[in-house]
């Protein structure tokens, strides 16, 4: 390597290896979405030592955005990384513990189908929690902090148990909540309330979510809260992979530009 620094040309050296080694190119095309992510987290000088793998699984696991297989999952491509370029001894090999998986999978397919049919039958708030909740991470017992005020600025932190959770709201859906509380009469605090006034209970969200389900005919267990922040979490890491493909696509084409114009060869 390049003084340990991992430059793009090591990190393709590095993948062209494991699929030398029989790597898919699905698996590829995802792997090099990661470690471009793990290459910004190095910083500008791409320096790369036997603790950088290590320093970026804390950082994840400290932002607290993550779940813990997502962020196993981005080591694990590093591992890989770090043996094809010979260096096995800079692997991590602890892997955090991960939840027992409770839910399947919801597709976004399915999560359309919820706001159809939430649509179609009038339910205006759910279909808002619900949307609100696949497009911003925030969790049902969260939902309280989503108020007019963090709306209207379009972000917002507050503390979850001992770490910063911070939210931005999309600006379509940032509009649409803020019509939805001036329809409801709310100009202040909570968008989403009983009809007591009171913060929506995650009691209640929870049996409305499951007749929702029902009704649009998704299994229940696919509709549960912790499969709502799964959807919003898995939808940011494809988008992230796919960013950082783009990037290194633009990159190079931009290389090839300067190379028609000044190169050795022209």
């Amino acid at each position: 390597m390049d003084g340990n620094r991992l430059t793009d040309d090591w990190l393709e050296t590095g993948l062209a290896r494991l699929e030398e080694e029989g790597l898919s190119a699905s698996t590829l095309h995802q792997y090099r979405g990661y470690l471009r992510l793990f290459q910004q987290f190095l910083g500008q000088t791409k320096e790369l030592g036997p603790k950088s793998l290590a320093q970026w699984q804390q950082a994840m696991a400290q932002e607290g955005v993550l779940s813990n297989s997502s962020i196993n999952t981005r080591i694990s491509a590093g591992n890989s990384l770090l043996r094809a370029l010979g260096h096995p001894e800079w692997q991590v090999p602890k892997r955090l513990p991960e939840e027992p998986r409770t839910c399947a999978e919801l597709t976004r397919q399915e999560y359309i189908r919820l706001l159809q049919m939430a649509k179609q039958q009038g339910k205006e708030q759910i279909y808002y929690i619900v949307k609100t909740i696949c497009c911003t991470g925030v969790r049902v017992g969260e939902l309280a902090h989503v108020t007019v005020e963090l709306v209207e600025t379009g972000q917002g932190s507050w503390m979850f148990q001992t770490v910063e959770r911070r939210v931005r709201v999309p600006e379509p859906l940032r509009g649409e909540l803020l019509q939805f509380a001036q329809r409801s009469g709310i100009h202040t605090g909570p968008v989403f309330r009983s009809r007591n006034g009171k913060p929506a209970a995650r009691s209640t969200v929870w049996r409305r979510l499951q007749r929702l389900c029902r009704e649009a005919q998704v299994d229940p267990q696919k509709a549960s809260p912790r499969c709502l922040e799964r959807l919003y979490q898995q939808t940011q890491e494809d988008i992230a992979a796919t960013v950082a493909t783009l990037m290194e696509q633009a990159y190079a084409q931009q290389l090839q530009r300067e190379n028609k114009s000044v190169g050795w060869h022209v």
